[in-house]
């Protein structure tokens, strides 16, 4: 448990960072595009990632290594600004380490909103069949309780939390799919020369809105219970169970 939780720490810094980097990508082409310091746009945001060379995170799989290498090579454009503010320069440079942060970071976010789905799902199999029992002795008897007050809370507390984690992961997915779709249309627009057109800004616009939406939680929603309000507490004549 321990290993695999580290690995997964390191994956999502990874791609947390991933992320920081394309909003410092995204300020150069708004700093470009309004017509602010093209000659120096991006420096700055470069330095604030803190990514020098391929030592900025550890990689797990070839899609992590390649996102991680596409991380370096777009900070380093984004510092030495060799398009001197040019914008059809700077969006063809950027485009394929680009096209490899989007990809990884896509298929990253998917997972993590299905994992999170099926914790949820699994969780709602467990409280629904009741099948956790408490049991201590009282006067030489055994006596056992089912899904105790404790556990609705347990369960509460753990669908509020998940349901936090799965809201977060679901808007970062989708202002990724917007910002790689809006890209992918400036890179087009850039490769005809048509950045400046209206056609390419209503492009960009219904790229944008036809990003994929976040689907409703997996988990099953809440239903009534026909089992007992309160939890029930038998106690058993039996003998208390030897234990070693």
């Amino acid at each position: 448990m321990g290993e695999a939780c580290a690995k997964a720490q390191k994956s999502d810094a990874l791609w947390r960072r991933s992320m920081v980097v394309l909003g410092a990508y995204a300020a150069k082409l708004e700093a470009i595009g309004s017509g602010s310091s093209p000659e120096t746009a991006g420096q700055l945001e470069a330095a604030l990632t803190r990514v020098n060379d391929a030592s900025w995170a550890e990689a797990n799989g070839t899609q992590e290594e390649a996102t991680r290498d596409a991380v370096v090579l777009l900070v380093n454009e984004l510092k030495s600004n060799s398009s001197k503010g040019d914008l059809a320069a700077t969006v063809k440079e950027a485009g394929p380490q680009i096209k490899t942060i989007c990809d990884g970071l896509g298929a990253y976010l998917d997972a993590q909103v299905k994992g999170v789905s099926d914790i949820q799902t699994d969780i709602e199999k467990k409280r629904s069949t009741r099948a956790d029992r408490r049991c201590a002795q009282l006067d030489g008897k055994n006596v056992c309780v089912q899904e105790s007050v404790l556990d609705r809370m347990t369960y509460a507390s753990a669908f509020g939390d998940l349901t936090s984690i799965e809201s977060t992961h679901l808007e970062a997915r989708d202002t990724v799919s917007s910002f790689c779709a809006a890209h992918k249309k400036l890179e087009e627009a850039a490769a005809s020369g048509d950045l400046g057109s209206a056609k390419t800004f209503q492009a960009i616009v219904e790229a944008v809105g036809s990003a994929a939406p976040a689907p409703a939680s997996a988990a099953p929603p809440a239903t009534k219970s026909t089992a007992p309000a309160a939890p029930p507490a038998p106690a058993s004549s039996a003998k208390p169970a030897k234990t070693d």
